[in-house]
């Protein structure tokens, strides 16, 4: 197929998407249909970075059992099941190496972006993907550890002296 004819049928190729991003934007498409994304997409967040957190613990004890029984290993270290739930709902989820703020970060990007006041607009792929990277930096930054740290506004600490 020649580059021009790629482009005429753009739109008859399927688009590779990612599964974590799809299945995030599938669960707040509730909250947005009932109009209650203001009160329940914190909560919503909290949610994912739970099955976040279960699925690095899950990684991390698969990663540190080698043994040939990986799951006799995983059972004595209090892991029941061979995959994680994120896993189980989401087949093409990766590792994460981080904690990732959602909550805090979806409220920096709400504070900026207004996305919980709009009515006719549901929350897009490329936000749920911000909302994602904004977590990611605020978790490298250090301002996901701590509750208390600066503004919303998501400025970064200090430099060490």
């Amino acid at each position: 197929m020649s580059f021009s004819s790629r482009r005429r049928n753009y739109m008859l190729q399927p688009h590779r998407r990612d599964g974590l991003i799809e299945w995030m934007k599938h669960m707040l498409q509730h909250s947005f249909v009932l109009d209650a994304l203001d009160q329940t997409a914190p909560e919503t967040f909290r949610h994912f970075e739970e099955l976040i957190e279960e699925h690095r613990e899950w990684t991390r004890l698969v990663n540190e059992s080698t043994s040939s029984s990986t799951t006799a290993a995983l059972q004595t270290k209090g892991v029941n099941s061979r995959i994680s739930k994120l896993r189980q709902l989401v087949p093409t989820v990766g590792v994460f190496h981080t904690n990732l703020p959602l909550r805090r970060a979806f409220k920096a990007y709400d504070d900026k972006y207004k996305v919980t006041a709009r009515r006719h607009v549901t929350v897009s792929f490329n936000e749920i993907r911000q909302i994602l990277n904004l977590a990611q930096v605020m978790a490298l930054c250090g301002a996901g550890a701590s509750s208390s740290s600066s503004s919303a506004g998501g400025s970064p600490p200090p430099p060490p002296p």
